[in-house]
């Protein structure tokens, strides 16, 4: 199959941060061939605000993996690394959220692609533009 680029955003906020984003991103590594990561960026955590900061990476790979396996992929990472679903935007280990993937657009129940909070969270915008992505190509 045919490799896709991809950029995955990933953020922690329990723990020993640094830690749980290198372990992700050499898990990702399993199904994604990492080409850049940006720096790691403290930012304050958004929507529930009464938790700790975030510590935030974008990573930009390739895989052979489709949109919906990439996912199941990322969730299985977020599982192993001991992630328990709390309460949305609530405080996390690790979190891997598909921000792009070449071109395509997803909008389901599970997945939507691009990721809708690329526009709201600033941060994004800066780690993104570290790794060179360009909206326009």
């Amino acid at each position: 199959m045919e490799q896709k680029t991809v950029y995955l955003a990933l953020g922690s906020n329990l723990g020993d941060r640094d830690a749980y984003l290198k372990q992700a991103i050499l898990l990702l590594g399993k199904q994604v061939e990492i080409e850049q990561c940006s720096s790691f960026l403290n930012t304050k955590p958004l929507y529930v605000e009464d938790q700790p900061d975030f510590l935030n990476a974008v990573v930009v790979g390739k895989t052979s993996l489709d949109v919906f396996a990439l996912l199941g992929f990322v969730k299985e990472i977020e599982r192993e690394m001991g992630r328990v679903e709390t309460v949305r935007f609530g405080a996390r280990v690790i979190d891997v959220d598909i921000l792009f993937y070449q071109g395509v657009v997803v909008h389901t129940d599970v997945l939507v692609v691009p990721h809708v909070g690329v526009g709201d969270r600033g941060f994004l915008s800066l780690l993104l533009r570290e790794v060179g992505f360009d909206p326009i190509s």
